[in-house]
């Protein structure tokens, strides 16, 4: 996992970097991923510190967020004219790595969308006892990145290994962990990263974002290491 420490060091390097090399006084910053990315645990300052689809679980009070604020403020601290930072977060609760290029699908319950210009629904069926149930999509997060980005933070690769279903097994029930025990639920994470499978996914993916902004920095924190790419 990463530190505090680390995400800070590495994401004010990739801030100076883009001020000296390409003279800047304005940094394009943007937040994928999943929910390390939405903030999923974290306290909202307040109830209007959630946005966006109700179930991505995004609220301003996440680490990227955080992170941004301290850059900001060191940048402005060490650097003769003011940098503007502009931060935005589009990751989403229960994303996996193929949906920051594609569309992330789910039927739950009909709600608000919080004013998401990236996210659709639709009702798909109604009951008396269920009420409306919708098929919400959010567009490829990639979408909100392009060639004025110049840095792209992002967590990954948990969902795909089945995060979730580990946690359930090894510290609640296999009861509500589709029967898999804690030593089969590892066994298929660790496979799934040791084969290289992850690696290539993320790899693939990070090829495909830096097609739109030749010009961005990548700070990608996996759901198992921190890489500064």
């Amino acid at each position: 996992m990463f530190s505090s420490t680390s995400v800070i060091r590495s994401l004010l390097s990739c801030a100076s970097l883009v001020v000296i090399t390409h003279g800047q006084q304005r940094i394009n910053i943007i937040h994928l991923g999943d929910s390390y990315s939405a903030g999923n645990g974290f306290d909202a300052v307040n109830n209007d510190g959630w946005h966006g689809p109700k179930w991505c679980f995004r609220n301003n009070n996440v680490w990227g967020e955080q992170a941004v604020e301290i850059v900001r403020a060191s940048l402005s601290s060490d650097m003769e004219d003011d940098v503007h930072i502009e931060y935005s977060n589009h990751a989403c609760s229960g994303c996996k790595i193929q949906h920051i290029t594609q569309d992330y699908t789910k039927e739950k319950p009909c709600a608000h969308a919080d004013g998401d210009h990236q996210y659709s629904s639709k009702v798909t069926k109604w009951s008396v006892f269920g009420g409306m149930q919708c098929e919400h999509t959010m567009a490829p997060q990639i979408e909100n990145v392009n060639e004025d980005t110049d840095i792209v933070i992002a967590t990954m690769g948990g969902n795909d290994i089945d995060f979730d279903t580990v946690v359930k097994a090894c510290f609640i029930s296999s009861a509500i962990a589709g029967g898999k025990s804690c030593d089969e639920a590892t066994e298929f994470a660790l496979r799934y990263v040791e084969d290289g499978a992850l690696e290539a996914e993320v790899i693939l993916v990070l090829d495909t974002i830096a097609q739109v902004s030749r010009k961005l920095s990548f700070l990608l924190l996996s759901d198992i290491n921190l890489h500064s790419l």
